[in-house]
This record gives structure tokens, sequence and C-alpha cells, in this order.
């Protein structure tokens, strides 16, 4: 997806959230909490730029945000 078609995840407004374990996904990032594992197998902070939403409508048209 095109990043200047994606919804920054720090910016989701009212109309949404994303928790992991019950924490806010923008806490996270905020805080530096959340990891990802790379195809080596080496860990690395994940950061609103690895993060991307698409929202999808029931007609089956897709609208990323």
């Amino acid at each position: 997806m095109p990043p200047s078609m994606s919804l920054k995840a720090e910016e989701p407004g009212n109309n949404f959230a994303i928790t992991i374990r019950g924490k806010l996904l923008q806490k996270h990032l905020a805080e530096g909490t959340l990891f990802g594992v790379d195809q080596n197998e080496g860990q690395y902070r994940v950061v609103s730029r690895d993060v991307g939403v698409r929202l999808t409508t029931g007609t089956g048209s897709r609208h990323p945000y």
C-alpha cells in the first residue's frame, strides 16, 4: 500500500482503536514496547512507519486509509 494512502497509526481519530493485549497501539509505539522479528530472527522495535491500516467495505471495494 502506498504510504500516501495509509492512515498514520498516531492519528486514528475517534473512529477506531487498535489494541494489543489491551493496550492501544499508539501507546505501544510511543513507549517503544512493541517488537517484531525479521526473517533472520533478529528483533527490532516496531515504529509507526511499520504500521498501516486498510479498511474494506462490505461490497468488496477497498478504501485504503
